[in-house]
């Protein structure tokens, strides 16, 4: 069997934060968030990988580029960062939000990612898809194979007391493919948010 072509759920996520964003404007709202706060828990979280003062970072699906933001607010200085998104108009908000950060429209699947010491990805991948699976773990490995520490990433998780999002993991299908394709050096979090989870993958030990 050959490759998935993942247009159409690239397709769907478009649709998707468009249609969020005419209803909701350019608020957190607008890309899917609940809230600033409960964006601020998530990312908290995600940098809870590594110390990332003085590292490169990928932002992956950086939507308004929120995250380099939380980085300006706590001083967490990354000697590099680049906010990539598929969407133009969150690449254009996050370059009129944060003029001191570096974003480009990109599809990882089209352009290669570089060399960075930690990718983050938070809520990019919440979005049910048709192939939501498939596209998932080629970003995961993508991703992995961008990276020279490791990566942190946050799903919606099957145990939430409640469901209001739209595509909802396993943890431990998460952790069993990670550990499996990706590094025997893998942590789950899910000790911050009843309906979130964090996944750090590692190059090797988490020091």
């Amino acid at each position: 069997m050959g490759a998935v072509d993942f247009a159409e759920d690239k397709e769907a996520i478009l649709h998707l934060y468009n249609e969020s964003l005419r209803e909701h404007g350019l608020t957190p709202r607008g890309i899917t968030w609940g809230s600033r706060q409960s964006q601020d828990v998530r990312f908290a979280a995600l940098c809870g990988v590594g110390d990332l003062g003085g590292k490169s970072v990928l932002d992956f699906g950086c939507g308004f580029g929120d995250l380099y933001g939380y980085f300006q607010e706590r001083g967490t200085k990354p000697a590099t960062y680049l906010g990539v998104d598929i969407n133009p108009t969150l690449i254009g908000e996050a370059k009129k939000r944060y003029p001191g950060g570096h974003f480009a429209v990109t599809d990882i699947f089209a352009t290669p990612m570089g060399t960075w010491d930690y990718a983050l990805a938070s809520g990019a991948l919440g979005i049910d898809t048709p192939h939501w699976e498939e596209m998932t773990h080629a970003i995961l490995c993508k991703l992995f194979a961008a990276t020279t520490y490791g990566i942190a990433v946050n799903f919606l998780t099957t145990h939430a007391p409640s469901r209001t999002g739209s595509h909802y993991v396993d943890p431990v299908d998460m952790f069993n493919y990670a550990v499996t394709h990706l590094s025997r050096w893998v942590t789950i979090r899910q000790d911050y948010k009843d309906n979130d989870f964090t996944l750090y993958v590692y190059h090797g030990p988490a020091l």
